[in-house]
């Protein structure tokens, strides 16, 4: 079971309408502060 805070903690950007994510930590991945993922809102279009 998770909890909210161990969840990822995804920031929306009104901007682009879109949400990412932010390395937390340093790895051999990358660098803290990096964008780690990039999603699009989850809106429904208006079915006809």
């Amino acid at each position: 079971m998770s909890t909210p805070s161990a969840q990822k903690k995804r920031i929306y950007n009104p901007v682009t309408g879109k949400y990412y994510e932010i390395r937390q930590h340093s790895s051999k991945y990358g660098t803290a502060g990096q964008i780690k993922g990039l999603w699009s809102s989850k809106k429904k279009s208006p079915s006809k």
